[in-house]
């Protein structure tokens, strides 16, 4: 027996000779498991158990078990939950759950599974299905979460105004509650910072009971006298006066608001109408300016405040027994001005500490304004009826209006027809719909008003008059309908008519003429009869009344004729014009209530033209029975027309034709003239259609243009030729017929035109500093046999290097051009597109002179060397390109630079008797046009020491204070000279043997020793100038006070020289410790040295 087909197995490890090898094996199936077990079994590999029951024995579930959600508001039911005992892995358990009803719901439930109880089932597959169940609840258990505040300490008035805290419903959602659930006081006598200490216990229950609690500790701190902040003033000057009848105060008898406390306002200061004490600890309370909140003292009598739902309640003092205080208040009125009411309500705190006590108060101004209008209701809507007048004088009634400021009320009412200065009163009203506008006002000139409408209605109905007797006449339908008002004869009503209504006693013509309707319906069977209406007349109220008419109908319509249908036929169809009854057909009569007509037949066949095509009109007049006059006419019209009308396609067009020779005009190119050479290029040939119905003629329009550039094509027309039908005639229009192209007729010239004889070269020369030739003109001409205003020209321009630099189509070539060489290259073509051309040479050269740019001097020594004598001389040589700046020519011309006009000289020697500065003069060039400039420039020879004692001078000086005190140390450069020197005790200072022509400029410094000779004594007079008490007598003292060197003397530099005094800095950041002007400096003024 084969006994592989398990699912899957593992082998455990054998741990002693003597143990056995056991596969646990996991079946698909119960006959798989037992073949499996008993064979194993037979094997020995099983050993039988005889203590324990097997697995398969039976299953034991929790008979009640109460699932709770998890924190996702969600939980899976699973075996382990219902299982007493569970021997087999979880996931060999199948789990089932199933609703009261027997329905199998899923086991992954959720909130809205909650107290709901369901039947689990656990089943196990692998043992037959043996299975359990159980009864499960699944219950919400989590509560909300709180978040508890940290402990605090804050004002002691701060306590009642301290919020709950903040709580966060769980996954469920659901609404819940947070209470202050338990609070417990220390009292702290004496202590100097504190009054009390409290716990407080705080509880957040959900819907459902599930609750949660959290503490923490409050101490409470004494009443700091000096900060309290007392309530600003409520006045019109400061915009914030209080309305008498404002809804958020609570006013005692003498119209004076209590106090009120308002945890939303903001202002610079409090908006609290309590002092209080600024608390960064509350959030809740009113708004400080310095520390974002505070704590409220409440007066003993209490205060106001809006709660939650937008009330206004009075908070009572408690919070006083925890600050060891009383907050007092006194108001007394002052002088009303107008409906402006004043208070001055004087505020003090006084606190009780051990043994002592203090106080702390304030005045607050109130003023309360009157800025409401009373208050009333209006009157309701009503309806009145006219009168004989058809109008109403309605009584209106007076309503009952209150001020809140018992400043009076005053009531007027505005309504159609006047104005009523008095509460209620009579009206004269209209009739309809009438709005009234009660206007209530106080003594302060508040004012409101509201509308109600009073309908006027007319109860009186209208006065009916009728034509006692009245003729109708059957129309040739043989009914007559008749209007009602047509029966009116001076109906009227004292308001105003609405409509007439009309209907018959009796009726044989139309039976619903019995019932009221706008018209009645009268036929022929009521002919030689009276009939009997009734007419009723209507006003706008619905208000009616009758009267009775009596109509005699009569015939008088004759006869009716009605006349053949109009014809239409072909032109070349047959018909006879005095009988056209036989081919068009006569009249047919028919009569209202019966008669024989005698018919007339007038024959108009004017409009038939020379083509047969056109109109016949017949006549048919209807006598009388005595043929004395016309009863009735009708017309009958016959159309004769072309049905087979001239097409286009019946039209062969002249074809295109080419004009040979050498003329120049239009000679030959008539129709006539073409039909002798070419009949087929003529005139347009009709293949059809020409017969008796049309009658056909032409007509061309010729278009002349230019050639379309075919050589030897002089000109051409476009010949458009139209074609006219004049039989095809139609309100004054007739069909034409135009070519779809036009007809080209050519004319042919074999000679072409003749170009001028020029210059092949021209050359143009200019100095503009662009290097552009400004403004050239280049201009040609050409002969032709036929019409010069016909020549087309071009040019095309080209550089040195074939590039084309400018194009045109005019025999004048205008431009600008740089320098360099050109080409032109002129063709002429005249109107037969027959060519000649030529080619020009075009130079252009710029003549002005080059730039020539010196290097601004240059010094050289001499140096011993020998002549061609063998003499010992001392010299230098210079070549002119050593003193080239960067000369050009500003057309990249090339240059020559030397020291000669004639370019010749390029260099020069110096010797002893050159020593010190020499001018240079130095000449450019321009190598194409022989154009030159210069510039100036110098050279500086020096002594190499074997020239002698001459040509040599000494420079020295001095340096002092303003009052000629040497100064010692000052380094003194000398520029251009390339040396320096530091002054000695007397100041002095020299440099000895300086070349004559040098230029040397003396450059004195010294920065060191900052503190020397200054005090404190110079921040004094600093300071005393700056103020303006003494100012600075030198322009040397101002520039010495400059401290931050920015040429002026402000309390900056002062600042700068104290941190100086003081050791801050070490030196100047802007400065150094001494200035120096020249001693022959002249100052422009002497208080503004800079």
């Amino acid at each position: 027996m084969r006994v592989s087909n398990f699912i899957a197995a593992k082998e455990l490890k054998t741990k002693a000779i003597n143990e056995y090898n056991l596969v646990v094996m996991f079946f698909k199936n119960t006959l798989q498991r037992q073949i499996v077990f008993g064979l194993f079994f037979a094997l020995g590999l099983i050993l039988p158990n005889t203590g324990n029951a097997q697995p398969c024995d039976g299953m034991k579930c929790n008979s009640v078990v109460n699932l709770s959600l998890d924190e996702d508001c969600s939980s899976t039911v699973t075996a382990a939950m219902l299982l007493q005992e569970m021997p087999y892995p979880e996931s060999e358990y199948v789990v089932k759950l199933y609703d009261d009803l027997g329905n199998e719901i899923s086991v992954d439930v959720d909130i809205n599974n909650v107290d709901e109880t369901y039947q689990a089932k656990v089943i196990l597959p692998i043992c037959d299905n043996n299975s359990c169940w159980s009864d499960l609840t699944v219950e919400y258990k989590l509560p909300p979460q709180i978040d508890c505040p940290d402990d605090l300490t804050i004002s002691c008035g701060g306590l009642d105004i301290l919020g709950l805290p903040l709580a966060t419903s769980t996954c469920a959602g659901l609404a819940f509650e947070v209470t202050l659930h338990n609070e417990v006081k220390e009292r702290l006598d004496c202590d100097p910072l504190y009054t009390h200490r409290v716990e407080r216990t705080y509880r957040a229950t959900d819907v459902r009971g599930n609750f949660v609690e959290c503490s923490h500790e409050i101490l409470l701190e004494r009443v700091d006298l000096t900060a309290i902040m007392f309530p600003e003033w409520r006045t019109e000057a400061t915009l914030n006066a209080i309305s008498c009848s404002d809804k958020g105060f609570i006013f005692d008898e003498n119209g004076v608001p209590l106090p009120w406390l308002n945890s939303n306002i903001t202002g610079s200061a409090s908006s609290s109408g309590v002092p209080f004490v600024c608390d960064p600890s509350l959030m809740n309370g009113v708004v400080c300016p310095l520390s974002g909140s505070g704590a409220p003292l409440i007066p003993m009598s209490g205060a106001t405040t809006i709660d939650e739902n937008g009330n206004v309640i009075i908070i009572e003092g408690e919070a006083n027994q925890f600050c060891n205080s009383a907050i007092l208040y006194t108001d007394v009125d002052l002088p009303a001005i107008g409906c402006v009411k004043k208070v001055m309500r004087t505020w003090e705190v006084r606190e009780w500490w051990c043994s002592g006590e203090s106080s702390a108060g304030d005045i607050q101004m109130i003023e309360i304004i009157d800025d409401i209008a009373p208050s009333f209701v209006c009157p309701p809507n009503f309806t009145v009826t006219t009168n004989d007048d058809c109008a109403g004088s309605v009584e209106l009634d007076a309503i009952e209006a209150t001020d809140n400021c018992d400043n009076g009320v005053i009531v007027s009412i505005d309504y159609p027809n006047g104005f009523l200065h008095t509460n209620g009163g009579v009206a004269e009203l209209d009739t309809g719909i009438n709005m009234i506008k009660y206007i209530v006002a106080d003594n302060c000139y508040n004012k409101d008003s509201c509308s109600m409408y009073v309908t006027v209605i007319d109860d009186t109905e209208p006065v009916a008059i009728c034509e006692r007797n009245t003729v109708v006449s059957i129309s040739d339908s043989g009914y007559t309908i008749v209007k009602a008002d047509v029966f009116d004869d001076g109906t009227w009503d004292e308001c105003s008519l609405d409509k007439f209504m009309v209907r018959r006693m009796d009726t044989i013509c139309v039976a619903a003429d019995t019932m009221f309707s706008e018209s009645v319906t009268f036929c022929c069977e009521d002919v030689n009869t009276d009939v009997m209406v009734v007419f009723r007349a209507y006003d706008k109220a619905g208000n009616f009344n009758d009267c009775m008419v009596n109509v005699e109908v009569q015939d008088k319509v004759v006869a009716f004729m009605t006349c053949p249908p109009d014809a239409f036929i072909d032109c070349r169809e047959t018909y006879d014009l005095e009988n056209l009854g036989l081919v068009f057909g006569d009249p047919d009569i028919v009569d209202n209530c019966a008669g024989t007509q005698i018919v007339n037949e007038i024959v108009n066949a004017d409009s038939i033209d020379q083509c047969g095509i056109g109109r016949i009109t017949r006549l048919f007049e209807l006598m009388d029975p005595t043929e004395t006059f016309v009863t009735k006419t009708c017309k009958q019209l016959i159309t004769i027309s072309n049905n087979d009308p001239f097409m286009e396609s019946f039209i062969d067009w002249p074809d295109d034709f080419d004009l040979p020779g050498d003329g120049c005009g239009l000679q030959g190119t008539d129709p006539e003239d073409i039909l002798e050479i070419d009949p087929n290029s003529a005139y347009p040939i009709f293949t059809d259609g020409d017969d008796a119905c049309s009658l056909l003629g032409w007509d061309y329009d010729d278009r002349i243009l230019n050639s379309t550039g075919i050589v030897g094509q002089c000109v051409y027309i476009e010949r458009t030729w139209t074609v006219i039908n004049w039989c095809s005639g139609l309100n004054g229009t007739f069909e034409i017929f135009e070519m779809p192209d036009p007809q080209i007729i050519s004319v042919f010239n074999s000679r072409k035109p003749m170009l001028d004889t020029a210059e092949d070269t021209i050359t143009i020369k200019s100095i503009n500093v662009d290097c552009e030739s400004g403004l050239i003109q280049v201009d040609r001409s050409a002969t032709d046999e036929c019409s010069l205003d016909s020549l087309k020209w071009s040019y095309v321009v080209k550089d040195d290097q074939d590039v084309i630099v400018a194009m045109g189509d005019t025999s004048s070539y205008l431009d600008t051009l740089v320098n360099g060489e050109y080409t032109i290259e002129w063709s002429v073509t005249n109107a037969c597109n027959q060519s000649d051309n030529d080619t020009q040479i075009l130079i252009i050269i710029n003549e002005k002179a080059p730039t020539p740019v010196c290097i601004n001097g240059l010094s050289m020594t001499l140096v011993t060397g020998t002549d061609s004598m063998g003499n010992t001389v001392e010299s230098a040589e210079v070549w002119a390109s050593d003193f080239d700046g960067g000369s050009y020519h500003t057309c990249d011309n090339d240059i020559f630079i030397s020291f000669s006009p004639d370019s010749v000289v390029l260099n020069k020697v110096f010797g002893c008797d050159d020593i010190g500065q020499n001018e240079i003069m130095l000449w450019v060039t321009d190598a194409v046009t022989g154009v030159k400039d210069f510039c100036s420039t110098f050279l500086i020879i020096e002594d190499g020491g074997n020239c002698g004692p001459q040509n040599m001078a000494d420079v020295q000086g001095e340096v002092y204070t303003e009052m000629y005190e040497n100064v010692e140390g000052v380094m003194i450069e000398l520029q251009g000279g390339e040396v320096d020197d530091m002054t000695d005790d007397a100041g002095a200072y020299a440099f000895d043997n300086m070349p004559y022509g040098g230029n040397y400029v003396v450059n004195p410094s010294k920065d060191s020793d900052y503190l020397n000779g200054v005090s404190t004594l110079d921040l004094i007079m600093i300071q005393r100038h700056i103020l303006g008490l003494q100012k600075l007598d030198s322009p040397y003292k101002l520039i010495a006070a400059d401290i931050n060197a920015n040429k002026e003397v402000s309390a900056i530099d002062l600042i700068e020289l104290r941190k100086l005094v003081l050791g801050i800095y070490e030196v100047l950041p802007n400065n150094e410790s001494w200035r120096f002007v020249d001693a022959g400096h002249t100052f422009v003024d002497d208080a503004d040295p800079w």
